[in-house]
């Protein structure tokens, strides 16, 4: 299906189902239907390409422990944000 450059909503859909077409999550027909998809619009393909990537890195990089600056800075925040609710 080619991508009508005045309607996005088609890939938007698609988006939401980039993570399990990745992990091998989803039937035949919905796979080919990406596939099929990735091959005539740029912008979905680059986006598929782009969260490949960012996989790969994320594996690569690790486990890392956070500086405790950050860590006390994130649990005051989330502290504010719980008293808030």
């Amino acid at each position: 299906m080619k991508c009508d450059l005045q309607d996005h909503s088609h890939c938007l859909e698609l988006f939401d189902k980039l993570s399990e077409y990745i992990d091998g999550e989803m039937d035949e027909a919905q796979r080919r239907t990406i596939e099929a998809h990735v091959k005539e619009c740029v912008a979905c393909f680059a986006c598929l390409q782009s969260l490949k990537r960012t996989i790969v890195l994320c594996k690569q990089t690790g486990r890392q422990m956070v500086p405790e600056v950050f860590s006390a800075k994130l649990q005051t925040l989330l502290q504010h944000i719980q008293s808030a609710l």
